[in-house]
């Protein structure tokens, strides 16, 4: 078949979604030139000279993407009037911007690697990571400014539309079931795969410092997230702020991320707890110095909410830093025994768990042992696999309809009378 694909879009400051997406796409393309199918790149850039040579793949350059998404919208609303106030057929082809591409190069098959591109006239496979708007309504980042209203309709149009969906997670998979009555058979189980920096940085032993660690020799916990209220920062601030006061026990805290709206926020809440010498907001870190945080830090906490599956806990298995996690939906299906756990906001059992890894080195090394097990169990490469197993499966389906066929119902005009 001819596969289409949107080449990666996001950007290194975006965190865990753009290394999913860049590890996805290199696989994928990977995997495609060791099969039957054609994989169709749709790029706003030229075709990089590494992949010249790749076998069974085509790269389209796009172009007046923002005026092609402005007309797609402008076909999708007035469809729907159509279909929804005067029960006609809809009169434009194309209501999404990659619908056009998509005919013209006769795609027969979409896998969307990020969920947000529900095609309508070609049958896709989508990726879904989480149902944040719908497990938190309330957080400011699902709720503000008419947020809830565009995810819920993008998601319901998503994954309702698809072909095939993959989640990360038995829970991911029981959450779309829940939420969207999707039928069992459709969703597909591929955990998230480590990402391959930190496998080949946990094979190398480095004796690198960090530059801007502070000065002291405090060990410090080690969270690397975006200022999201989700990701629940707060939690280890108050953790931090109980081992001091009840324990005598001094540690620093090391947050990396871009500010999404509640720095500003835990800076207030690191006033008000008396730790601005043990808490440094150090902004985005790029990957090599995100290397040397994971191997210097005492132990990784991960604190976030939402679920079903992070990319952070397997990076620091990978890497040899011990996890403890928030017990969060589908938490310990990822991580197994692999990982401390804690209740997401009860800063008295987080601060419990690190006084365990203090106490116990055994039970520390246990964890950086079971971690690297966990970490090397599944690759991108082996998802590509799995993604290439289901459009084979569906193979079989597509092959019933032509791609340069009309196939239009004729009109009913007795509808217009409720006939």
């Amino acid at each position: 078949m001819r596969i289409g694909l949107l080449a990666p879009k996001y950007k290194q400051q975006e965190g865990g979604g753009y290394i999913f997406e860049k590890e996805l796409f290199g696989s994928l393309v990977n995997r495609c030139s060791k099969s039957n199918h054609i994989l169709v790149v749709f790029s706003r850039e030229t075709r990089p000279s590494i992949l010249d040579d790749v076998r069974n793949l085509e790269w389209v350059v796009v172009r007046w993407v923002f005026f092609r998404y402005l007309l797609a919208e402008i076909n999708r609303l007035l469809n729907l009037i159509l279909n929804k106030v005067f029960r006609l057929p809809s009169i434009f082809e194309n209501e999404n911007w990659i619908d056009y591409y998509l005919s013209a190069h006769l795609i027969e098959f979409f896998i969307n690697m990020v969920p947000e591109t529900a095609t309508y006239r070609t049958p896709y496979l989508t990726f879904i990571w989480d149902l944040q708007h719908r497990e938190y309504p309330y957080f400011p980042e699902s709720s503000l400014d008419g947020r809830w209203v565009r995810w819920e309709e993008r998601y319901s149009s998503l994954v309702r539309r698809a072909a095939a969906i993959c989640v990360g997670t038995e829970v991911g998979k029981r959450d779309i079931m829940t939420y969207y009555q999707i039928p069992e058979q459709v969703i597909h189980l591929l955990p998230h795969p480590t990402p391959s920096f930190a496998i080949e940085a946990g094979k190398e032993a480095s004796q690198d410092s960090i530059s801007n660690l502070p000065a002291s020799n405090t060990p410090y916990l080690y969270y690397p997230a975006n200022f999201f209220v989700h990701k629940n920062h707060v939690t280890i601030l108050y953790a931090l702020a109980l081992l001091r006061d009840k324990y005598s026990m001094r540690f620093n805290l090391m947050l990396s991320g871009k500010d999404c709206g509640n720095m500003e926020y835990l800076k207030t809440v690191v006033r008000q707890l008396g730790l601005l010498e043990q808490v440094d907001f150090m902004g985005y870190v790029d990957q090599k110095e995100l290397v040397l945080l994971y191997r210097g830090a005492f132990a990784l906490v991960y604190a976030s909410l939402l679920g079903p599956e992070n990319l952070p806990p397997l990076e620091a298995f990978a890497i040899g830093c011990p996890v403890i996690a928030a017990d969060n939906s589908g938490a310990r299906e990822q991580l197994g025994d692999s990982a401390l756990f804690f209740h997401p906001t009860d800063e008295s059992e987080l601060a419990e768990k690190v006084i365990m890894l203090i106490n116990n080195p055994s039970l520390r090394s246990t964890l950086i042992d079971r971690g690297k097990a966990r970490a090397n169990k599944f690759t991108a490469y082996d998802m590509a696999i799995k993604v290439f197993e289901i459009v084979d499966e569906f193979e079989p389906k597509r092959r019933c309809w032509g791609n340069s066929y009309k196939y239009n119902n004729p009109m009913n005009f007795r509808r217009l009378f409720g006939g």
